[in-house]
Order: structure tokens, then sequence, then C-alpha cells
């Protein structure tokens, strides 16, 4: 089976009008510049080639090609062919981010399916047979809103901070699941509607919520007290 391809790739406009490099590239440079980045996440990579490059970029003058060219890397031992640091970086993200869809994937579907079986003994045998039933589907309809450690990830991921790793994303993740299933994904007696929102409330508090958990050197939240329910709750 031929392996997935992206079709597209994250493209930050501020940053890249910011960035000093294109301020500096002609009309003609910044043309280049975006069809190679195409072309290298397409291809997982360009030809270290600027000639090869030339004929890509539809025959443009050799300078904007070699001007280009600089800010493109090596491919890893591989010299003849170029790939982009950011384009890496968004790559390997995207990975994860399908390996952890992929888990959610799986766990929604044993959620999904697990169901316990609904007792369908006569009402004359169990008068609140009914109710045992209307009350069984109420607390499903609850547990199907509940979100899955995968889940969670996935949102720390896609709203994380700015300078947050990797490591730090899957703690901060961990802290937020742990706590919110420790109490049934429940608020004041009722269930929660949107735990995004609450990641996301959870993850901008999170110097607030630094103060009162500990990482251990070896990556582990370890809560202080009963300061993160308070907070959080």
């Amino acid at each position: 089976m031929a392996k997935k391809i992206n079709i597209w790739f994250p493209f930050n406009v501020e940053k890249y009008l910011s960035d000093i490099n294109v301020q500096l590239m002609s009309i003609e440079e910044e043309g280049v510049y975006i069809r190679l980045l195409a072309i290298c996440w397409k291809e997982n990579g360009i030809p270290n080639d600027k000639f090869k490059l030339q004929r890509l970029c539809k025959g443009v003058q050799i300078e904007a090609i070699e001007n280009v060219m600089k800010l493109f890397i090596l491919k890893g031992e591989d010299q003849s062919k170029l790939t982009h640091k950011r384009l890496e970086q968004e790559k390997t993200k995207a990975s994860g981010i399908s390996v952890i869809k992929s888990e959610a994937g799986k766990e929604g579907a044993k959620k999904r399916w697990h169901v316990p079986s609904v007792c369908h003994d006569s009402a004359i045998d169990l008068p609140m047979a009914k109710n045992s039933q209307s009350q069984l589907q109420s607390q499903l309809q609850v547990e199907s809103k509940a979100p899955t450690h995968a889940q969670v990830k996935e949102c720390f991921f896609m709203s994380r901070k700015i300078g947050w790793s990797d490591t730090r994303c899957v703690v901060e993740a961990t802290n937020f699941f742990d706590h919110y299933e420790s109490i049934g994904w429940m608020v004041n007696n009722q269930p929660i509607k949107n735990w995004q929102a609450r990641a996301r409330k959870w993850i901008n508090n999170e110097k607030e919520f630094n103060d009162s958990v500990k990482i251990s050197s070896q990556g582990q939240a370890l809560p202080n007290g009963n300061d993160v329910a308070k907070k959080y709750a």
C-alpha cells in the first residue's frame, strides 16, 4: 500500500512576511522560494543542483535559484538532496499528530462498542427496570462525551503555547486528563459540555498551574496536594 502523502503544509503568514530573508528577496525569488518549499514538502526534499531547480522553477534566472538555495540545508548525509529545517519540524509534528489521531480512533471505537448489556427481564420482576434502563442510557451518553487520553494529547499539541516542547505537551495533557478522569468529567455535579474549552483554559493558566505542580526529572508531573482540583474544578 502506497504511503499517504500530506497534501498541505502549515503556512504562518505573519512569520513568513516578517522573516528578514523573505523581506530581502525580489518578487521572483519569493516565487522560487514558495515553489521549492511546496516541492520539498511533497517530494521529501529537492535536488541539490541549481540547474535542475531552475528547470523545476520554469527557467527563472539562475541567480534567483542560487540565492534561495542558501535557505535550504543538506538532507542528512545525502549530498544530492536539500531540505528545509522548518518543514522537517512540521513533518515531525504532523507525524506525531497522525499517530495520536490513530490512537484516538482506536480508543474511541473500543469505547463506542463496549456497551454494558441492559437487563430485559419482566417489569413485574423488576419494577424499576424502565427507570434503571433510562439511567444507564443517560450514564452512557455522559460517558461517550468524555475524551480519551489520545484526544486530550491531540488537543494540547494543537493548542500548545509557543516554546512548549512535545514532552511538555504530553505532561500537561496527562495532568489534565488524570484530573478530570478522576472526577468523572463532572463539574458541580454536571457533565462537562466542552472539555476542549477547559483544556485551552488549562493551557492559558499553565503558569499558575505550575505553581502547584512539580515536574520530576523523569518528566512526570507530581501534583501538590489538592491545589490542582481547586484551581480547575
